[in-house]
């Protein structure tokens, strides 16, 4: 079976740090890149076209749900990462633009 391929799009080293060393774990999951604002998230979806993007929305330069719109047609799939269950944000996230939705404290196992 080949490689799932992710990048992870979260501005928090903490936060990004610990997905991928949970990810670096899990056989047949390679993740290509890490990065640090919307801007360089689009990039390099556009550069590795990963199978996930894991994707904060509350980044800087572009946030989640600018990046959402830009590479919405694309067949990455997208786990949104978020630290509330409401607001505008979150509901068009729910609208199609997302795969998953994972709130930020929840549990880890849903990661793999």
């Amino acid at each position: 079976m080949p490689d799932c391929t992710v990048i992870i799009a979260e501005d928090h080293g903490i936060t990004s740090d610990g997905i991928k060393f949970l990810l670096d774990g899990v056989s047949g999951v390679n993740v290509l890149q890490v990065v640090q604002d919307g801007e360089a998230a689009v990039k390099a979806v556009n550069q590795h076209e990963p199978d996930v993007l894991i994707l904060d929305i509350a980044l800087p330069k572009r946030n989640g749900l600018m990046v959402l719109e830009t590479i919405r047609d694309l067949k990455t799939r997208t786990l949104v990462l978020s630290g509330q269950a409401s607001g505008l944000d979150f509901q068009r996230a729910l609208e199609g633009w997302c795969s998953r939705i994972m709130l930020q404290g929840g549990p880890t196992g849903c990661l793999t």
